[in-house]
């Protein structure tokens, strides 16, 4: 989860990257990120007879659920980007970790987990915390924090689906498949716009770099990661990325400075979080025959 976490904020960084330096317009980063991550990545995926075997046999098993939870994946990444586009990245990292109190709900509502007073309590800090991030006048509107804590409840969904009807899915397969549908769902509909033009080949590269870290490197590690460890403490191991994003984003863009509003809020987003995650293991395990 590590690994997951690094190079899932290296797709952030990238994708702010391209709209910052190279210029680049949603459609085009979208679609050239995809595609470049695709292509430079097929020949590991399908090189070998076994790793296309246990693709069609993913594709197979849990068909009808990839393609269902990949469309939704698909809205919310153009979305995802188009927030970014207008965005500080490491403001929208930040915020996209309400999707651990969107699982939360999920796990109570569908799967029948408890929560005591002193969980319900500690919730307060990170919800006070998306609240201050959402306010940062000039690195984040109000339509697009909004956006990003609608994106968090689909990963969230993604997550939970995975987590109940494909426990044991192959990872590199799953995250192949998916980024296919990716592509298919994204591609069509910006094409279908006519919005798609060529981009330098530098950018190309760059670009696709930071995808295939994103939904195929960082996707593989984290659907593997479901076979050991459950929904929370997956969780707890995501809130590595928006710590890799601030540090990146503050290193490589001079106009991203650090705020007392800003700190204040992200402390109270990662430590509440941390806190919260603490009790609700000590709870598990007290709860324990």
């Amino acid at each position: 989860m590590f690994a997951s976490s690094f190079f899932t904020a290296l797709a952030y960084i990238t994708a702010d990257v391209g709209f910052r330096f190279f210029h680049l317009s949603v459609p085009n980063l979208v679609f050239w990120s995809f595609f470049g991550a695709l292509l430079f990545s097929a020949p590991f995926f399908l090189g070998k007879k076994i790793r296309r075997k246990n693709i069609a046999l993913c594709l197979q098993n849990h068909g009808k659920l990839l393609v269902f939870t990949s469309i939704l994946i698909s809205a919310a990444a153009i979305l995802w980007f188009w927030v970014l586009s207008g965005s500080n990245s490491g403001i929208v990292s930040l915020l996209d970790k309400s999707e651990i109190l969107w699982a939360m709900l999920l796990g109570i509502f569908f799967l029948g987990e408890k929560i005591n007073k002193k969980e319900l309590l500690i919730l307060i800090l990170p919800v006070l915390g998306l609240l201050l991030i959402s306010q940062l006048e000039g690195e984040i509107s109000s339509f697009s924090a909004l956006a990003t804590l609608f994106i968090a409840l689909i990963y969230a969904l993604q997550s939970f689906f995975v987590k109940k009807y494909m426990p044991e899915v192959d990872g590199f397969s799953f995250a192949f498949l998916r980024a296919c549908v990716l592509f298919l769902c994204t591609g069509v509909f910006f094409l279908l716009q006519g919005s798609i033009s060529l981009i330098p080949f530098s950018a190309f590269l760059f670009i696709a770099f930071g995808q295939m870290s994103g939904i195929l490197i960082g996707r593989v590690f984290f659907f593997n990661a479901h076979k050991y460890l459950d929904i929370s403490r997956l969780n707890l191991f995501q809130i590595l990325i928006p710590l890799f994003v601030l540090l990146g984003s503050t290193f490589l863009f001079p106009d991203v400075s650090f705020s007392l509003q800003k700190g204040i809020g992200a402390v109270l987003i990662l430590g509440g979080l941390l806190l919260f995650l603490r009790e609700h293991f000590q709870k598990n395990e007290r709860d324990l025959p």
